[in-house]
């Protein structure tokens, strides 16, 4: 990690990962996790365990909370405090109906700005930029904005990464593929384009429960879908 000007204007100088830095840490923290608290790690990573791992970290988390005053679309919010841990709030309508795949997903977001984006935050505090604090001690989780943002938003980026990587852990992942490549001899097929990508990620969806949407933007991460353009290369 390195540190660089945040052009949003919500700190002087922001943390900046590559993909490779952010698989390599969620996937410690998740193995980590998961062997004190559950004897070692399992897929699908069980739902109480990512509650937990947030309730470790974070100062409180709240399951059932009310964010329609944050808009339609918000369905997590981390809130930053000066000198003390985020307190995080999942949308009651995320963790009701069914929705197992969401109230997942949301919760690895916003265990990314636990993660993240409170020692910036922190850090921020403590050179006296506290007019800025008012503004800016949030961080919104959209629903578009959870598995996929934009590169331009850093802060949802790099959350939705963790997301994908707490979830589906990279070498787990490509050794999920690679498996059933193996089974379905397709390890030259997963071309953008064709059925393959859709059907590797239905399947990383039950192995990982997580949506076939996240699944494909996690395999998409991982270059595990590759172009014809790719495969001419290799000729």
């Amino acid at each position: 990690m390195k540190r660089i000007s945040d052009k949003t204007g919500r700190f002087a100088y922001r943390p900046f990962y590559d993909g490779g830095e952010l698989d390599t840490l969620c996937e410690a923290v998740v193995v980590d996790y998961m062997a004190d608290h559950s004897g070692g790690l399992t897929f699908p990573i069980p739902t109480d365990r990512l509650t937990s791992l947030i309730e470790r970290d974070a100062a409180e988390l709240d399951l059932y909370a009310d964010l329609s005053a944050e808009g339609d679309d918000v369905q997590g919010l981390t809130v930053f405090k000066p000198g003390e841990k985020p307190v995080v709030f999942i949308a009651a309508s995320v963790n009701t109906g069914g929705r197992e795949h969401r109230f997942r997903t949301t919760l690895a977001h916003e265990y990314g700005h636990v993660l993240l984006h409170n020692n910036p935050f922190q850090e921020k505090v403590a050179t006296g930029s506290l007019f800025a604090v008012a503004d800016n001690d949030t961080a919104k989780c959209k629903r578009d904005s959870i598995v996929g943002a934009a590169l331009t938003d850093w802060i949802e980026w790099q959350a939705g990464y963790v997301c994908g990587a707490l979830l589906m852990p990279k070498s787990h992942v490509l050794a999920t593929v690679s498996a059933y490549c193996d089974r379905y001899r397709c390890h030259d097929r997963i071309i953008a384009g064709t059925g393959y990508p859709d059907q590797v990620a239905e399947h990383i969806s039950r192995e990982f429960q997580v949506s076939q949407e996240a699944a494909r933007v996690r395999i998409t991460q991982l270059g595990v879908i590759r172009t014809r353009t790719d495969n001419l290369a290799m000729l």
